[in-house]
């Protein structure tokens, strides 16, 4: 399971957040819709773009845009031609080969970027305190930990990798507590009382009656003194500070925000199978198996393998359901109408520190108290007066898509302009002719 899968640790996944009361779930979902459909047309724009680069990464460069599709569709791989069968030439062009600059460029950029990863230092705040040396020892150790759980190599190179082709990268953050990273032994400890003449303890059936007033020793007289002490071990998994990324086909922030700071809310999708989302969360198994909701339909074609992609192949896979995990900063349950101020003086109480609302299709799965910015971190691509930028790739897109036609140009030049030669037998001797060496300017 990845971060974002709901890895958060037992201690901190509100029990009963599925119990939300009905109209506070309502409201939840009236403002997620409102924000995810409030910029919908620049989402559009968006997707199409990061589309296209994932398309030309992977080699699949002489695609055209389908309205009635949407999606970015390649003639040579999806035999449109075939529809009209009367056409001469339905094979489709014939020279369309690929000279991917895009895909090379991008790896020797990342190859450099990625050398070395950067080091986190942490600088005591008095370098003659023993105490803030030992601290800043502790957490440069701690950091090296969590690299080293994180292979944070691969996790730089696919950062990367997203920031080539999206103009938006998104980090999330969080422990996990799984068995998988080992047992630890947790100390539960009880108080006694314990008689310092004759050397006896004696159990506390109720700690309240330590409050009571003085206990004397049944044997000796002599007051008792009330002591911690090791009662027996626990076993518990250990826990991880687990890092994931995304871009921005998978997260989804307003794009009006200039940093992080401004943004109302975060959405992030995944598209998983439908028994993993159901052991998640059993409490709506059988909504999960029967929601054939296609509202996300296009976003998930977005997300769809370059390769792969296609409309008519979007539905093919009736196991997976998108899973949306959404985070509202506490000033966004202002856009509720004026009718729900009952409702959002309930939000704001439930959620003081922002809210965190998990949705299967469109079935709400749960929801608990958290602060968006304890889990996420957002990198802008680079100069921009937004947090949506440019792809670190996109102004190389009109140097691949000239390189392409010019080198097929080229090539089909080449080969159609040798002449097609035609002779009779009976007036050349191909014999004799083939016996002569062919020189320029010689006359037959």
């Amino acid at each position: 399971m990845t971060p974002g899968q709901n890895s958060k640790p037992k201690e901190d996944k509100d029990p009963n957040g599925h119990k939300l009361p009905k109209e506070l779930q309502d409201c939840l979902k009236f403002l997620i819709d409102k924000y995810e459909k409030e910029d919908s047309w620049v989402r559009k724009q968006q997707l199409k773009l990061w589309k296209k680069n994932e398309e030309f990464w992977h080699g699949i460069q002489f695609v055209f845009w389908s309205e009635s599709r949407q999606d970015w569709l390649s003639p040579s791989v999806y035999n449109w031609f075939n529809q009209d069968e009367g056409r001469e030439g339905v094979e489709g062009p014939f020279y369309d080969f690929v000279i991917n600059i895009y895909k090379s460029h991008g790896e020797a950029i990342i190859a450099a970027l990625s050398a070395q990863v950067p080091t986190v230092r942490f600088p005591p705040d008095d370098a003659e305190d023993d105490d803030d040396l030992l601290t800043s020892k502790t957490y440069a150790k701690i950091a090296d930990l969590i690299q080293r759980h994180n292979q944070v190599k691969v996790l730089q190179l696919m950062s990367l990798f997203t920031l080539w082709n999206q103009g938006l990268l998104a980090w999330y953050h969080a422990p996990k507590a799984d068995k998988a990273f080992g047992m630890v032994n947790i100390e539960n400890f009880k108080k006694q009382l314990t008689c310092t003449v004759c050397d006896k303890n004696f159990p506390v059936e109720d700690e309240e009656d330590l409050q009571s007033g003085l206990h004397n020793c049944p044997d000796c007289g002599m007051p008792l003194e009330a002591v911690t002490v090791l009662d027996s071990f626990q076993e518990s998994p250990k826990s991880r500070v687990l890092i994931d990324f995304f871009g921005g086909l998978h997260v989804k922030v307003p794009y009006w925000a200039r940093k992080q700071g401004d943004m109302s809310y975060l959405i992030k999708a995944l598209d998983q199978p439908k028994p993993f989302l159901k052991s998640i969360f059993p409490h709506i198994a059988d909504e999960i198996e029967s929601d054939d909701e296609d509202s996300q339909m296009y976003e998930r074609m977005a997300r769809t393998p370059s390769t792969f992609t296609s409309f008519s192949r979007a539905d093919d896979n009736h196991d997976l359901a998108t899973h949306r995990q959404c985070w509202l900063r506490t000033w966004a349950f202002e856009g509720l109408p004026k009718d729900k101020e009952a409702e959002k003086k309930k939000l704001y109480k439930l959620f003081p520190n922002g809210a965190y609302v998990s949705y299967v299709g469109n079935k709400y799965a749960e929801s608990r108290d958290e602060d968006l910015d304890k889990y996420w971190t957002i990198c802008k691509v680079g100069l921009s007066t937004y947090i949506h930028a440019d792809a670190i790739g996109q102004p190389l897109i009109p140097l691949q898509e000239s390189r392409n036609v010019l080198f097929n140009l080229t090539l089909e030049t080449v080969e159609q302009g040798i002449g097609s030669q035609f002779a009779d037998p009976r007036v050349l001797n191909f014999n004799v002719y083939s016996k002569h060496e062919a020189r320029p300017g010689m006359i037959y």
